[in-house]
């Protein structure tokens, strides 16, 4: 931790721009004074550098509020290491990507800051540019640091910016402007969900994690073979979370299923990225929930027909009718006109995510 008197100031004091994370300011402050970033301690998870740059605000000009907005560590009853506030949503630790950095080589090209989105662990790709972020260097393989004074790899010095790009995925893509949004509407207060458009909508960045969590560890993790949860788990979810009836449904399930016990509701609704979290909570709610028509029908088109014929006593969520039906009233219809619309656009989602997974881009965070 850096020990500065009040009477001391940074010459260079940077301002915290828009969505800026915390690690991106302090690596502004210490590049810009021309500092050792070894000054700010061995540590470069996110509450250990808010607590530093709590302890440095004075001496650089923020106003604390600000800076919690963006990653204080708070006691949260029934969690033991707390959470991380990013203003008014609740994360635990796990929903960020720990010490490893996180850049898109074309932004970084052109800004010096690094919004907090690209830290949040299951996005993937950049909300500007579209490409897949990178965590290590494309010339020598080692992970970025946030411990690094120039702009490149702290083992070759390749520049970040000269690093190689991939195109994202569009589930990817689509991510990346939730959790862009998502994060804007949490650091400005927004409580209240926005209105869709063109497939973005518009939450808290605790409700899009928790949801995706609930989705991935909990629905699909019951519905789905492990080979097939490996391989789609993420972009699956990414997918049933477009349809408004359904994320609707989920909400209210998820939301009123934790409020059976208050004492452990704050808990509940508090999104971790793991499934141990999210499965002791709502695995009750996996028994009794519709199965999506698109994951029935995706199973058909991956030939998957014991895990069809498994769920066709299950009821079916089916968005183009805005409800529940019988499973085995979805299945008579595959060959309809309308499911055969539905058909390609399915074989197209999953030959993109199969191309990018057989290429080596792309790993869906577990």
């Amino acid at each position: 931790m850096i020990e500065l008197t009040e009477s001391q100031e940074f010459l260079v004091r940077p301002r915290p721009k828009g969505t800026e994370s915390i690690r991106s300011l302090l690596h502004r402050l210490i590049r810009q004074n021309k500092l050792s970033p070894r000054l700010l301690g061995e540590s470069q998870g996110v509450a250990h550098a808010t607590t530093t740059a709590l302890a440095l605000a004075a001496s650089a000009g923020w106003q604390s509020e600000n800076i919690l907005r963006r990653g204080a560590l708070i006691p949260t009853p029934g969690i033991s290491e707390g959470t991380i506030s990013v203003g008014i949503s609740r994360l635990g630790k796990r929903s960020f990507v720990g010490n490893q950095r996180r850049i898109c080589p074309q932004c970084i090209a052109n800004r010096s800051d690094t919004p907090l989105a690209w830290e949040i662990y299951v996005n993937r790709a950049c909300h500007i540019h579209g490409c897949l972020l990178v965590d290590r260097c494309s010339s020598c393989k080692e992970p970025l640091e946030w411990l690094t004074y120039d702009l490149g790899c702290n083992s070759c010095g390749n520049s970040l910016s000269q690093m190689t790009t991939h195109e994202a995925p569009k589930w990817a893509r689509m991510l990346s402007q939730w959790v862009h949004m998502s994060v804007s509407r949490s650091i400005r207060g927004i409580r209240e969900d926005g209105r869709q458009v063109s497939g973005l909508f518009r939450v808290r960045l605790d409700k899009l994690l928790l949801l995706l969590d609930v989705l991935r560890h909990v629905l699909l993790r019951r519905w789905l073979s492990a080979r097939v949860w490996d391989q789609f788990n993420l972009p699956w979810a990414v997918e049933l979370l477009k349809s408004p009836d359904f994320r609707f449904w989920l909400w209210n399930a998820l939301f009123l299923h934790a409020a059976k016990d208050p004492m452990t509701l704050a808990k509940a609704l508090v999104p971790n990225g793991t499934g141990l979290s999210s499965a002791s909570f709502f695995d009750h709610l996996s028994t009794n929930a519709p199965i999506p028509v698109f994951v029935l029908d995706s199973l058909r088109k991956l030939k998957e027909r014991r895990l069809v014929s498994q769920l066709s006593s299950l009821e079916i969520f089916d968005p183009r009718l805005h409800g529940i039906r019988p499973a085995m009233q979805v299945m008579s219809q595959f060959g309809s006109k309308e499911s055969r619309r539905d058909q390609t656009h399915i074989r197209e989602f999953h030959e993109e995510v199969l191309e990018d997974e057989e290429a080596g881009i792309l790993v869906s965070p577990c």
